[in-house]
């Protein structure tokens, strides 16, 4: 089991089997909560957890991965700078957007954690 562990493919392929999970279930229930990345991380923690998996083991595969995402992001961030003078032209509405997003999941999640930590100073001591 420790040969397969510290071999690169295992953590290569334990990232792309948990990411096709997710793909799959996010194009099965359409739904936002059910991001791929999400699910991913989902299932490979538990998974290096019950195995005792350590990171580093699993990270020699994952590094692969890490090695396509600059150039991926290089491109993306090339896409959107060739579309500036439509971001231009619409900036107000795409940060309305944006915004609205932002508030629709920080702000329950903010209002939680201030409940929790005012719960926590009113709490009786044992």
């Amino acid at each position: 089991m420790n040969k397969i562990v510290s071999d690169g493919l295992f953590g290569l392929t334990l990232s792309i089997v948990a990411y096709k999970i997710g793909v799959w279930l996010n194009q099965k229930f359409k739904s936002p909560i059910l991001n791929p990345l999400l699910i991913a991380v989902a299932i490979i923690i538990p998974i290096l957890k019950v195995c005792h998996i350590s990171y580093d083991s699993y990270n020699v595969g994952g590094s692969i991965i890490t090695l396509f995402l600059a150039p991926a992001t290089t491109v993306l961030a090339y896409s959107i700078y060739l579309q500036l003078k439509v971001l231009k032209k619409y900036w107000l509405p795409i940060w309305q957007k944006e915004t609205g997003k932002w508030l629709w999941w920080n702000v329950p999640i903010r209002c939680m954690e201030v409940a929790v930590s005012i719960s926590d100073v009113y709490r009786p001591k044992l």
